[in-house]
């Protein structure tokens, strides 16, 4: 009897065992939504004398290809993100609208590994865009990293992502815009 219970639970651990090993194909096309929020750090003026915290409500689309390799994931996104991340005056006075980070175009390496239906990864790369001083315009651009997780519904996908922005302008301002983002796809 006792022998009976034994075998019964080593099949239940070993099926539990094998179905975790079982990964999602990721590779191909995919494409998708997020939806968000802007955080970060400004350093201000030619010294960076002004720090100034940023927040504000991101939306972007993205697309991308992956290729795998047994269970590592590897590929290459592109994405676009806007809203707008807005300074906050210092010690937490108030937002000054009239100047923010925004249209952030970004092109990014990713490298994953699949568990089952989901995808955890790491991203770096490239990231552009716009800063509005008081309507003038000035381009932004510096690198772009962070990690994320997606998991697999058939072909479609849900998942989150961190992502930082490292910004240098010719203007005297350079900032760490982050987003934490929910992201929603389909797999092609």
């Amino acid at each position: 009897m006792r022998f009976a219970i034994l075998l019964a639970a080593a099949s239940v651990v070993a099926s539990g065992a094998m179905a975790q090993s079982a990964t999602t194909d990721w590779s191909g096309f995919y494409a998708g939504l997020s939806a968000g929020g802007y955080s970060g750090m400004e350093d201000f003026g030619p010294d960076g004398s002004s720090d100034y915290d940023l927040s504000g409500a991101s939306r972007g689309v993205f697309a991308g290809y992956n290729w795998t390799n047994g269970a590592f994931v590897y590929g290459g996104e592109l994405a676009y993100t806007s809203g707008e991340a807005k300074e906050n005056g210092l010690s937490g006075g108030s937002i000054y609208p009239e100047y923010n980070y925004s249209d952030f175009i970004e092109l990014k390496g990713r490298v994953g590994y699949s568990v089952g239906a989901a995808l955890i990864y790491g991203a770096l790369g490239y990231a552009m865009g716009d800063y509005d001083y008081s309507g003038v315009h000035y381009d932004v651009d510096g690198a772009v990293y962070g990690v994320g997780v997606d998991y697999a519904f058939g072909k479609y996908f849900a998942g989150a992502e961190y992502l930082r922005r490292d910004l240098r302008s010719d203007y005297p301002t350079d900032a760490d815009v982050d987003t934490l983002s929910v992201r929603f796809g389909m797999k092609f």
